[in-house]
């Protein structure tokens, strides 16, 4: 799988043991006011690029999100970790098609804390919804 972004907002993908990891670096010329953009003079010069082997990484599932529904978050660090967690939880436990039902709901509440956009798109594997939580690795 490959995420190509520019500006803000976030790009996460989730293993089948629940471990959530960013798919592409973070941008140091985020500053909270400012935000890399295609209408800037070269923004090739802010693409940010990751590559993610979803077989080899046992990827189960990826969101990404635009910025509204991070920053409205009480832990801006960890969020996008259990958010990650919790959508594999919830597609094993309840089904892809109940995340899809929730989804205009759980958008809704960053959008009217943290007054701006909020927009999620959810990439799953079919089979998430018949897997169990593997086992921890022994170590």
């Amino acid at each position: 799988m490959v995420f190509l972004q520019i500006g803000d907002g976030d790009a996460v993908v989730v293993t089948a043991r629940g471990e959530a990891g960013r798919a592409v670096p973070d941008d140091p010329e985020l500053d909270g006011v400012h935000t890399s953009s295609l209408c800037q003079p070269d923004p090739l010069r802010s693409l940010r690029t990751g590559v993610v082997d979803v077989r080899a990484d046992g990827v189960v599932l990826a969101f990404l999100c635009t910025d509204g529904f991070g920053t409205s978050r009480v832990d801006a660090d960890g969020w996008w970790r259990q958010t990650g967690e919790q959508l594999v939880d919830f597609g094993r436990t309840r089904g892809l098609d109940w995340i899809a039902a929730q989804l205009p709901d759980w958008l809704d509440e960053p959008a009217r804390i943290g007054g701006d956009d909020t927009s999620m798109v959810i990439l799953a594997r079919q089979d998430l919804e018949h897997s169990t939580k593997p086992a921890p690795a022994a170590g």
